[in-house]
């Protein structure tokens, strides 16, 4: 008996593959063998992988089903939307087969709404997948109960809610405070400066967090896309490949992006040593990725994408340079924070919400078609609007940590003693009385000594320093600045108050310990 149902499998599989292109095509224009288990090849800038052999036991009539929706989707969609569906209908199966005898000879109206009714997560699953399997009946591809396309018309599935990280302000997944944001640079700063990031991973970082992109759209770049200013004061203009976007390929549509010199001026010198290691390699060394991948080159081989890393190496990039720094933050009780590309995404919808874009411009800073995704960062503030008095400032201080420098017993114990390198300000201390050292032998163009104490870990505090009259400065001037102009200019130095308040404390504590 086992042997004819296996014969009656075999010959209608065989009839279905008749109808199985010997290639299929992505809508980027990658070919791929749709006849095996496995479907792997680099597309853009993702790496794509389909296992059907993670599938369970299912019919031969379902593979090919499957096989044949999900060519679709390659030729009509994004190449991680097909692979999005792939996976829920996995999920589906192991579902199916867990509650079941295998094998799965046809997906039933009533395995749907099973599926659908075993939790919250599986409701979720289905509304993510229900044009999916709506195509799957319309294609007339095996494997499917006719019924299950009514079926699902006619359903009314609660949609995942959106934006609740970013309307929540979530400490973990929301976006970044300013206090946050700025202990990032200050980190990324410091680990440059002390040879502990490249320069390759700095500027990917600056990127993310200065423009907002998409880590796909950075995997685009090539070296090409830096348009460098025509007069001394003219500007640095990034050329961003557009992404997600429907019937738009891997760098068919582009955005220009402003750059500040800050950020244009490294990344020319940058793009500058890129161009000369692809001499001799490409034809055209302009053409060379601006995050070119070294290793596995056989990966990176896409027609027109040579030599560039996937997104997903990026994304793993940024993520492993940054929570190696082990930043604190002030809303996890000093613990490190965990960052990631979306999180850089939301913090910068955020801070161009707060400096009170009109929604049309944000969508398109965002790069989205329309307004739907962007209307929750409207009237989102993650700043202290309130007045910042000196117990606020002693309260948070030991959680922001932003002093990122050491306090020294006087001039004695400088790095670089000599009045050369006494921190003074006269607006700050009228007696002339020095706050400290600067460690640095760089010229430094930071408005000292409020950059000083905004985390430089070049700045050397002194023990007996006239801290407090910087903090009664600092708060003094905040205040002022809330009164009489814009408060999100009064909060720009809310990091700088936090670290006077901590030197404070750290004095403190040092000649405690001294006492005793």
């Amino acid at each position: 008996m086992e042997s004819k149902e296996n014969a009656v499998d075999q010959f209608i599989f065989d009839r279905a593959t008749q109808s199985l292109p010997k290639i299929a095509k992505t809508r980027s224009g990658i070919e791929f063998d749709p006849n095996t288990s496995l479907w792997a090849f680099r597309d853009g800038s993702s790496n794509i992988s389909v296992n059907f052999q993670l599938l369970p036991d299912v019919a031969l009539t379902v593979l090919i089903g499957l096989k044949k929706t999900l060519i679709w989707y390659f030729e009509n969609r994004a190449a991680e939307t097909a692979i999005r569906h792939f996976e829920g209908f996995l999920a589906i199966t192991r579902f199916l087969t867990a509650n079941r005898p295998p094998p799965i000879r046809c997906v039933m109206r009533d395995d749907i709404s099973d599926f659908k009714m075993s939790s919250d997560k599986a409701a979720y699953l289905l509304s993510v997948n229900r044009g999916f399997l709506k195509r799957w009946c319309k294609l007339g591809a095996p494997g499917l109960d006719k019924e299950i396309e009514s079926y699902l018309t006619g359903l009314t599935l609660k949609q995942s809610p959106v934006g609740v990280a970013v309307a929540t302000l979530d400490p973990n997944n929301g976006p970044l405070t300013d206090l946050e944001f700025e202990a990032i640079q200050s980190a990324l700063n410091a680990a440059y400066a002390r040879n502990k990031i490249s320069t390759e991973k700095i500027l990917l970082c600056y990127l993310l967090m200065s423009l907002g992109v998409r880590p796909t759209q950075l995997a685009s770049l090539k070296c090409c896309d830096l348009i460098l200013p025509l007069t001394a004061d003219g500007d640095y203009i990034l050329r961003v490949p557009r992404a997600k976007q429907s019937g738009h390929l891997y760098r068919g549509e582009f955005k220009e992006r402003k750059l500040v010199v800050q950020l244009g001026k490294p990344l020319a010198a940058y793009v500058d040593t890129i161009r000369i290691k692809f001499v001799g390699l490409l034809a055209d060394p302009a053409q060379a990725p601006l995050f070119p991948q070294w290793k596995h080159l056989e990966s990176a081989n896409c027609e027109g994408l040579e030599f560039h890393q996937t997104s997903s190496v990026l994304s793993q990039r940024v993520m492993t340079v940054i929570n190696s720094l082990r930043v604190p933050s002030e809303r996890l009780d000093g613990k490190p924070m965990t960052v990631s590309p979306l999180r850089f995404r939301r913090t910068f919808a955020t801070r161009a919400a707060e400096e009170g874009w009109p929604i049309l411009v944000l969508a398109e800073l965002m790069d989205h078609s329309d307004t739907r995704h962007v209307k929750v960062y409207v009237g989102l503030t993650t700043r202290i609007r309130a007045a910042f008095s000196r117990k606020i400032a002693m309260d948070m201080a030991p959680l922001a940590m932003a002093f990122g420098g050491k306090i020294i017993d006087g001039e004695n114990g400088a790095t670089r003693p000599g009045p050369a390198s006494r921190i003074i300000d006269l607006r700050v201390d009228q007696s002339g009385q020095s706050m400290g050292s600067c460690g640095s032998h760089a010229h430094c163009g930071f408005a000292r000594p409020i950059a000083c104490y905004g985390g430089c870990h070049d700045f050397e505090p002194w023990l007996n320093g006239p801290h407090e009259v910087a903090l009664q400065y600092m708060l003094a001037r905040r205040e002022h600045l809330m009164a009489t102009a814009d408060p999100r200019i009064a909060a720009i130095n809310d990091r700088a108050i936090l670290g006077c308040a901590q030197v404070i404390l750290r004095c403190r504590q040092i000649m405690d310990g001294a006492g005793e």
